[in-house]
């Protein structure tokens, strides 16, 4: 299992035995965006420890968190409506029923309320709350469906039961980005993530997930210390996942782990078919 090991005042993953080349080039990538955000990550923990009024006692009046109660709903205070038109104003009945059906269903996804799934309003509040305090708000898109395997004939045929597109929030300390000079040369984009075995299973399959090697509580911020609100998680134990969208790897998704060694936990194709093949903006 991996550990942490501090150096030069930094937070670093320590290598894992035996390690596979994919798995320590991607841990070192990660390792390196980590360094360079070190001093905006302390800021940005310092700023949301004044906003949530963690230490009373240096901050007696809390303008921030007041500036920031007033500015939020200016910024963001209702889902948008969205409007589908088509480009030129042509008599043309097939583009109008495709963009009025387009509009559709986007109403539908924004107001649609699914259990397991983040609705676009919370997803808002959280990201706006985020880009005010530690100045980075991430949003992504997730799409999820239902495949079942349907008997026809003499072969069972996989069928779409059901499709949905939602918001996924990350949280703005738990991101990571290759690195370039503007967003348009950036290679990859990494997400942490903390699952446990039943999710490993439904992600990676039953013979990976079983050789994970799982732990009680997350990893401690650079600075050594648990954030406040995930000081107790009870029994339940995790695995760190990089979810890695490598944009320069061929448009692969990745899934690294230090504590699987032995390579890849799984390599996706782009599903999604973006412009800018990340899955946020």
């Amino acid at each position: 299992m991996a550990k942490r090991a501090k150096q030069g005042g930094a937070d670093l993953l320590s290598e894992p035995k035996n390690v596979s080349d994919d798995v320590r080039r991607w841990l070192a990538e990660i390792t390196a965006a980590r360094k360079r955000e070190q001093n905006y990550r302390k800021e940005g923990r310092r700023i949301r420890e004044i906003y949530a009024g963690d230490k009373p006692e240096t901050t007696p009046m809390n303008i921030l968190f007041s500036n920031t109660e007033v500015m939020l709903p200016s910024l963001y205070s209702q889902v948008p409506r969205p409007v589908v038109q088509r480009r030129f104003k042509d008599n043309d009945p097939l583009g109008k029923a495709a963009a009025n059906a387009g509009q559709r269903v986007l109403e539908f996804l924004l107001d649609t309320n699914v259990d397991g799934y983040e609705t676009f309003h919370d997803g808002m509040k959280i990201t706006t709350l985020d880009s005010l305090l530690p100045g980075r708000g991430v949003s992504c898109v997730k799409y999820d469906a239902d495949v079942k395997d349907i008997l026809d004939g003499d072969e069972e045929m996989p069928v779409k039961q059901s499709e949905l597109v939602c918001v996924d929030t990350k949280s703005w300390d738990r991101v990571f980005f290759g690195f370039a000079r503007k967003w348009s040369n950036v290679p990859w984009v990494a997400y942490e993530e903390h699952i446990d075995e039943e999710e490993a299973e439904r992600l990676f399959g039953k013979k990976i997930a079983g050789q994970i090697e799982y732990s009680q509580g997350e990893d401690e911020d650079e600075d050594g210390r648990r954030n406040n609100d995930e000081q107790h998680k009870g029994e339940r134990k995790t695995a760190l996942v990089y979810q890695i969208w490598d944009k320069k790897g061929g448009r692969k998704i990745r899934y690294v782990s230090p504590q699987y060694t032995d390579g890849f936990l799984k390599v996706s194709d782009d599903s999604l078919n973006l412009t800018g093949f990340f899955n946020c903006p």
